[in-house]
């Protein structure tokens, strides 16, 4: 049975045998690519009926006279700001009263799904870099002679400090595999080499990599475009904070999900000889 015809089976059964390593790595990436599917539907979901609860008590009779007054507030701000010439200003929510405090939320939760948002490609950039790391222990494992182009050399002093050949390969194995954790170009370039695998075929490569760039600036620019990002995605837009939306979150996990499929069908395939299932 091809790999492709056991993860059918892992999306029908959600369990695989820890002795088929291929299937087990892909099983492993998909579970927890479920988990934030799943939470964000429940955030969604949960946010949706906070919004709806406050709505109808903003909205309530009890609480017209605070609302009026947050209005009349709003008013007077805006004639200062034209009349100084400002264009942007910050209107503290002191929370004194229901209606402050409901809306304070309102914005609390609004921006939390933002920061879930971007928090969710950080994580799903680092478990597809997981991914690669375990489905390369796994070739290392069933093809040793892998190692002899290997990437990475220990050195004179590593190679005395080892007590057999075992903990050598091991440690010659970690280092190699650290390749991932580079420029996801350098990333396709290794897999070029080393096994004739160019991932750029198996989705749109341009999206697909926009994502490892768009994850750095979220971790190292609170996610505003910077000339690293610009230069590699082309990106010409303002410097404004990128923010990602329900839609590029759902793009960003079908592509995921396809790569780390077909890089591990095409991994077995060199390297056991597994054929993918003709449709």
């Amino acid at each position: 049975m091809s790999l492709e015809d056991r993860i059918k089976a892992v999306d029908a059964i959600e369990t695989v045998s820890e002795r088929d390593a291929y299937a087990w790595a892909y099983t492993s990436f998909h579970s927890d690519i479920n988990v934030i599917k799943n939470l964000n539907k429940l955030i969604e979901k949960l946010f949706e009926e906070l919004e709806s609860q406050t709505t109808a008590r903003v909205l309530s009779k009890d609480l017209e006279e605070e609302l009026i007054n947050y209005a009349t507030r709003l008013v007077k701000t805006n004639r200062i700001l034209k009349k100084q010439a400002l264009k942007n200003a910050y209107l503290s929510i002191e929370n004194k009263g229901e209606f402050e405090r409901l809306l304070n939320e309102t914005i609390i939760r609004r921006r939390g799904i933002d920061v879930i948002r971007d928090m969710d490609i950080v994580y799903i950039v680092s478990l597809f870099e997981g991914y690669l790391q375990k489905v390369l222990q796994v070739t290392f494992a069933k093809k040793p002679e892998a190692l002899k182009s290997c990437q990475k050399n220990i050195s004179y002093q590593e190679l005395l400090d080892f007590k057999n050949i075992k903990i050598a390969k091991k440690r010659i194995v970690e280092k190699e595999i650290e390749i991932v954790n580079e420029d996801i170009e350098v990333v396709n370039e290794y897999f070029q080499k080393k096994f004739n695998i160019d991932m750029s075929k198996f989705v749109d490569w341009k999206e697909f990599k926009e994502r490892f760039y768009r994850r750095n600036i979220i971790i190292h620019n609170s996610g505003v475009p910077n000339k690293v990002y610009r230069s590699k995605t082309g990106y010409s837009g303002g410097n404004e904070k990128m923010t990602v939306s329900k839609t590029y979150l759902d793009a960003s996990i079908d592509m995921f999900e396809t790569m780390s499929q077909k890089v591990g069908l095409a991994l077995e395939e060199k390297i056991i000889g597994y054929k993918k299932t003709k449709k």
